[in-house]
């Protein structure tokens, strides 16, 4: 009795060490993949001419444009509701923030993005599109209460641009 107990323990045991030699093959093959379509998606965003990034949801508008080669950029905020919160001013993104930008679309890997996010579960809410501006090639990405993986790292910085050009606006 002791020997089949032995056997089967053996047999359970190898089983196990096969499953975490499979999980781990599939883990690295799964990071090996990202790592090349990071690498890739950072050559085409250091490609990109422009970004413009808008975002509405009841009755307030959001648009920001910023110019990846020189740092330029434009921002019109308008809201129906919030009086004397709208304004539109140029803006320049220093050189880190451009950089920050970059790498963040690169790591949310936008140029894989699909060109719609929509969830129809939702009838209200936010929607925004994206569009890269390439030469003469424009990717163009549109949401409504839907998000790729990435978006809240790229429009957190852009929010924080925004909001700094807001402040700088005041005073």
């Amino acid at each position: 009795m002791k020997i089949r107990t032995d056997s089967v323990n053996a047999a359970v045991k190898e089983r196990r060490k096969k499953r975490r030699r499979i999980f781990a093959y599939i883990l690295v093959s799964a990071a090996s993949l990202y790592v090349v379509l990071f690498l890739l998606s950072l050559i085409i965003v250091n490609g990109y001419d422009s970004v413009k990034y808008r975002s509405g949801g009841w009755m307030v508008t959001e648009i920001t444009t910023i110019d990846l080669k020189n740092g330029s950029g434009h921002i019109s905020y308008h809201s129906d509701i919030s009086e004397g919160r709208d304004f539109e001013t140029d803006i320049t993104v220093s050189e880190n923030d451009l950089r920050e930008l970059k790498i963040k679309m690169a790591f949310a890997l936008v140029p894989f993005w699909s060109s719609e996010y929509v969830n129809p579960m939702i009838m209200d809410g936010d929607m925004w599109g994206f569009h890269f501006y390439r030469g003469d090639s424009e990717k163009s990405v549109y949401g409504s209460n839907a998000y790729p993986f990435g978006y809240g790292m790229i429009t957190r910085l852009l929010y924080e641009l925004e909001n700094e050009a807001a402040q700088n606006l005041q005073g």
